[in-house]
This record gives structure tokens, C-alpha cells and sequence, in this order.
């Protein structure tokens, strides 16, 4: 009996540790894809896009997927973020 907790629980250490490592490196991965996408421009005059929350023409929200770590990071530098369904939001882009 001892035997099978102690080989459980180093199985549940294991699994820890891959969701953690997981974690990590999607955050990373995100942080990576947002940086290159910062600063792109939407224009909705010529975007079919159905998502024109900007009252602005020519400015608008860019879709980009990022962990809720990264998102958090990111408002703490101030740069302006709106939630828009779960992982996703959409920054103010000029």
C-alpha cells in the first residue's frame, strides 16, 4: 500500500510539473506573438471585420490571443486592454 501512494504521488509530481512547464512556455509563446503584432493598424473602412467597436475611423481593437498572465503584465505597463471573451482582447492600436 505504501508502495502505490509513493508511486502516485511521484506521478502527480510529474503531471505538476508538465502543466507548469506548459504554462510557462505558452505564456512566453504569447508574449512573443504580441509583441510582434503591437502596433498594427486596423482600418474599418476597408476591414469586413464585424467588430467595430472603435467609434475612430481608421483605428481600432486587434484580436490577440494571450494568457491572462501576459494580459496582466501588460496592464501593468499601462497599455490600454479590454476584455473580450476569455484568453482573447483586443488593444487600442494607433
Amino acid at each position: 500500500m505504501n508502495n502505490n501512494l509513493l508511486t502516485l504521488a511521484k506521478y502527480f509530481s510529474i503531471l505538476i510539473i508538465a502543466v507548469g512547464i506548459t504554462f510557462f512556455l505558452h505564456s512566453i509563446i504569447s508574449l512573443v506573438r504580441y509583441e510582434r503584432l503591437e502596433g498594427e493598424i486596423i482600418d474599418f473602412k476597408k476591414s469586413t471585420s464585424t467588430n467595430n467597436s472603435s467609434s475612430r475611423s481608421g483605428y481600432g481593437y486587434k484580436n490577440v490571443f494571450l494568457h491572462p498572465v501576459v494580459k496582466f503584465i501588460y496592464n501593468e505597463k499601462n497599455i490600454q486592454a479590454t476584455a473580450i471573451n476569455g484568453f482573447s482582447f483586443g488593444k487600442y492600436v494607433r
